[in-house]
């Protein structure tokens, strides 16, 4: 009997042991795993939302460039009236 013992004590509990610290192992990636997931959804989900804010604030600097654009062909359009003005007043 003393024999039995013996032996289940070299192969069995070094087995227990290791089923032990294995099947927490387990739990803990499967943890880890879900918690990743979930970070990476949310990153995800972040990305999406600054996308659509940077191309809103792209479509807002076209349409300033446009704006700016008009502007200064009004601003060349206006001086040229002032040069022709000022030419006619000194012609007098």
């Amino acid at each position: 009997m003393d024999a039995v013992f013996r032996v289940l004590e070299i192969a069995v509990v070094p087995l227990l042991v290791a089923f032990i610290a294995g099947g927490a192992s387990i739990l803990s990636v499967r943890r880890l795993r879900h918690e990743n997931t979930d970070q990476h959804n949310s990153n995800h989900d972040l990305l999406n939302h600054l996308s659509g804010q940077v191309s809103g604030i792209d479509n807002k600097v076209d349409r300033l460039d446009i704006r700016l654009d008009s502007v200064q062909v009004w601003q060349a359009e206006h001086e040229k009236t002032h040069l022709v003005q000022d030419r006619d007043n000194s012609a007098y």
